[in-house]
């Protein structure tokens, strides 16, 4: 920032003045991740008015769009400190964004709703939610509809928007409706995971989107336990089912890639020197996001062309190993099979039992939707440790709660920590 700023004193540039710009802004999010929420508001406060300043000389809307990022980012600073604050500044940053249609207004929708809830106004909460799906589904619908999903490029974003929904709407309507449609917003939400699955290819991006799922999965199965219970029709089954799934899914993000990846190696007859080969396409892809990262505008569309030229190439080596080897690409890529609780039993004999659990975790917050008043003094509650079993013969099926003693799971996280 120093050196950028000498040299527009002696030079005064657009050019030198953005890169100010994007300096005050990056110590603005670094010094509110070291918890120095003052100093952070100076440098974002720094970047928001040199955005603008420019906008108006130049009139590049990115600059504009730069401006309300910088300005959500305070209101991030902000949230930690002063909640009325940071509403305002949510509501300023939403100005500046206008009709932009894309992922960081979602985020801002959504980071504006959770302010909202911890100020007890939920019902508020869940229309700045259904505005961030809104934006990115690019269809308006009432609080008591989900937007279709469709074609609509899966992002973190809209997986949030979605996850924060079917968690806060049940507070405000627990019936079977407002029930039912949260239900409904978890399944999106498992589409939305299942898609992002298949986009993502780093392992530790895999790490990233099995953090978010999982307590989003938690409260699916919740709910699908709680239908199971309480219908008596033949859709109690299917939420059996849908428990299951949510179960399996919680693990099946990283772990099961993995595995299908092993497996199809082992099976699919791939040569050793094609197996380096994929492994270099996949280092080149990774090296040319780093130069991308680390260039200087001047070395943008080169960095850009050089990354594009290396995606092209692995996308090239997919579709000829496809070709030569279908068994490889068939067992590597082939989408998540819904587990089915009769076609599990049919492969039961007599005499044999499954048991299949799943632990939910101590710390998780759920929506507190045995309160009497929607907007209770503490909307959300610490859900306990429950042991989930799903019990299966060839003619019978039932599934079981048990709340678990503090120090098991203790034990159990440890455990798991050590995998």
């Amino acid at each position: 920032l120093k050196i950028y700023d000498e040299i527009n004193q002696h030079t005064p540039s657009v050019k030198w003045q953005r890169e100010m710009a994007t300096c005050h802004s990056n110590l603005g999010t670094t010094f509110r991740m070291m918890g120095k929420h003052k100093e952070s508001l100076v440098e974002l406060k720094a970047a928001q008015i040199l955005y603008i300043n420019l906008f108006n000389y130049v009139k590049d809307s990115l600059l504009i769009t730069n401006a309300a990022i910088t300005t959500f980012e305070a209101a991030n600073t902000e949230a930690e400190t002063d909640k009325t604050a940071a509403l305002k500044r949510y509501d300023e940053a939403l100005l500046l964004f206008g009709n932009a249609k894309i992922p960081a207004v979602a985020e801002c929708w959504t980071k504006r709703g959770d302010v909202l809830l911890s100020l007890q106004k939920t019902a508020d909460a869940l229309k700045s939610y259904q505005n961030g799906l809104t934006i990115l589904l690019e269809k308006q619908a009432d609080l008591l509809e989900n937007p279709t999903l469709n074609d609509a490029p899966a992002s973190l974003e809209l997986l949030d928007a979605y996850a924060k929904k079917a968690a806060v709407l049940p507070l405000l309507r627990p019936d079977s409706l407002g029930l039912a449609v949260s239900y409904d917003a978890f399944k999106k939400c498992d589409t939305l995971i299942s898609r992002l699955m298949t986009t993502y290819d780093a392992d530790n991006s895999k790490y990233i989107l099995a953090e978010k799922a999982a307590p989003i999965y938690e409260q699916a199965i919740a709910l699908a336990v709680r239908f199971h219970r309480n219908l008596k029709t033949e859709k109690a089954s299917q939420f059996a089912n849908d428990a299951l799934n949510f179960c399996e899914k919680t693990r099946a993000i990283v772990l099961l890639d993995n595995l299908k990846d092993r497996r199809a190696k082992h099976f699919g007859d791939i040569p050793p020197t094609l197996l380096a080969t994929e492994r270099d396409l996949k280092s080149d892809i990774a090296f040319a996001q780093k130069e991308l990262y680390d260039a200087p505008d001047s070395l943008k569309d080169s960095r850009q062309n050089a990354l594009f030229q290396a995606k092209q190439a692995f996308a090239t080596f997919q579709k000829d190993l496809e070709k030569q080897f279908p068994k490889y690409f068939q067992l590597k890529y082939q989408a998540f099979v819904p587990l089915s609780i009769s076609t599990l039993q049919s492969r039961l004999e007599d005499n044999m039992a499954a048991v299949e659990f799943f632990i939910a975790d101590a710390d998780l917050k759920i929506l507190n939707t045995d309160a009497a008043q929607p907007n209770s003094e503490n909307p959300f509650k610490t859900m306990p440790s429950n042991l989930y079993v799903f019990t299966f013969s060839k003619n019978n099926f039932q599934i079981s709660e048990q709340q678990l003693p503090p120090q098991y799971l203790i034990d159990f996280q440890q455990f798991r920590r050590s995998l």
